[in-house]
């Protein structure tokens, strides 16, 4: 995706070059490449490599995003690709890049070929996000970013909160378990601040988890 960046931002001086070419200086001087009849991308081709560029781009982002990202990448997973795919799917992704060759007679064939290559990548991002539904919908609940994320169904949240609740529990009940294990010699009872403590902390982490929801807890 950056080489086809960089390429199209190249276009003024690769058209510059093939006009030099063209001169008499420019043949005797690069002499082995006229011969061997190099070719400059015409404006069917260019249209070719910016509608690439614009099919790509999502899929740049996504990875910045998850590069620069200081939350697990595993979290990210299903809101990311979920992203991904909405932006993929929008018939209009190349409406801008089309615009610029409008009339043209190369530019509905270029554009219906690269709106094929955009289902062939829609169908595969489905099909990637339907394997991680069903894992994934709760741990995302773990980044407080997406506990009002519009990329999740209601149905999807709701079991994704109770999956989220159960998973808390079991792992608290096995820390639990753990260190009642390990102070069985000298056992002390919980006392009544403590349970005060631990309710503040865990109403705390419910409103940081998300986003102060009312209908989180």
């Amino acid at each position: 995706m950056m080489m086809l960046s960089r390429l199209c931002k190249l276009r003024p001086v690769l058209d510059a070059f093939f006009e030099y070419l063209q001169e008499d200086s420019g043949v005797e001087e690069f002499s082995e490449l006229t011969r061997t009849h190099l070719c400059q991308p015409t404006a069917e081709d260019w249209f070719m490599i910016q509608c690439l560029g614009e099919l790509l781009a999502p899929f740049g982002a996504l990875i910045n995003e998850m590069r620069s990202s200081k939350h697990p990448s595993l979290v990210f997973a299903l809101p990311g690709f979920r992203a991904l795919t909405i932006m993929v799917q929008d018939k209009k992704i190349l409406d801008h890049v089309s615009a610029s060759v409008q009339g043209k007679e190369f530019e509905p064939r270029v554009r219906d070929m690269m709106l094929y290559v955009r289902q062939s990548f829609a169908r595969l991002l489905e099909a990637s996000c339907g394997d991680l539904s069903a894992e994934m919908s709760w741990i995302s609940l773990l980044d407080p970013r997406f506990t009002d994320t519009e990329l999740l169904t209601a149905d999807e949240k709701r079991g994704a909160e109770e999956r989220l609740v159960d998973e808390m529990f079991t792992t608290a009940k096995a820390a639990r378990s753990s260190t009642t294990s390990n102070a069985t010699a000298n056992p002390r009872p919980v006392s009544e601040d403590s349970e005060r403590l631990s309710k503040k902390i865990r109403t705390a982490y419910w409103e940081r988890l998300y986003g102060g929801r009312s209908d989180a807890q």
